[in-house]
């Protein structure tokens, strides 16, 4: 098997040495076909994707082409006729969550505010995996887990920082925005992490009043400008939070 997934080089250069070289092998049984997966099929150059139609041709009888991609539209048109389309449902990360505690015989349940919490630090199915594994070994034994057992586990300090920093900004108790502005600058987390836990926290709160929840966006947006304009600062955005 041959993985060529979208954080390896997967220029022209790639196609005609390492696929080329690879395709060229002979198995040594009969009938067992070699593997090529092409995750995240929707980045491949199209330079590269031309490449690969000689490859697939000529080594048919000995290799198999497998593609990972969100919209078949991004293949080129030689690719996708040499294919067979297999469309899937993608799998939530609530659905995967519950699959693999069970495949990881973790004793535990997950109460709401933990399951929330676990779902928006995840980013994908295979973090949601090694998180359960975690868990499981960690708390063996436990019945329930809630917030705090997640957080103090995979949430960093800047992070419930940045949730006390929402919540008094939405009650506008500027003096302790002062705080916890000194606080999250003590811990050195860079301006771009500061936003994208914001942007996290606003999701786990849920249903706010619109108007405070337009405003808190509001606020992202003016600090992803700021950033552009190299005001990377955490009390640049402090004095954004200030002025509304």
């Amino acid at each position: 098997i041959m993985n060529l997934s979208s954080e390896k080089d997967r220029g022209i250069h790639c196609i005609r040495q390492s696929v080329a070289e690879f395709v060229q092998h002979v198995s040594a049984k009969k009938n067992i076909y070699r593997w090529i997966i092409i995750d995240d099929a929707d980045t491949l150059p199209i330079i590269s994707q031309q490449a690969l139609r000689r490859p697939m041709e000529t080594h048919a009888h000995t290799t198999r082409f497998f593609f990972v991609s969100r919209y078949p539209s991004d293949l080129i048109a030689p690719l996708k006729s040499r294919c067979l389309h297999i469309e899937m449902e993608p799998i939530s990360l609530l659905e995967y969550t519950n699959y693999s505690l069970n495949k990881n015989n973790s004793t535990f349940i997950l109460k709401e505010d933990a399951l929330t919490l676990l779902l928006i630090l995840s980013q994908s199915c295979s973090q949601i995996e090694t998180y359960i594994q975690l868990l499981t070994y960690y708390y063996k034994g436990r019945a329930e887990l809630n917030y705090n057992d997640i957080n103090s586990l995979f949430s960093s300090p800047s992070y419930n920082i940045n949730a006390n920093i929402v919540q008094q900004f939405i009650k506008q108790d500027y003096n302790e925005l002062l705080k916890l502005f000194f606080k999250i600058w003590s811990t050195g987390i860079s301006y771009e992490d500061f936003l994208y836990e914001l942007n996290n926290y606003i999701k786990q709160i849920g249903i706010l009043n619109p108007q405070k929840c337009q405003t808190l966006y509001y606020l992202i947006m003016k600090g992803w400008i700021q950033f552009a304009q190299n005001k990377t600062h955490s009390f640049d955005m402090l004095r954004l939070m200030l002025a509304n």
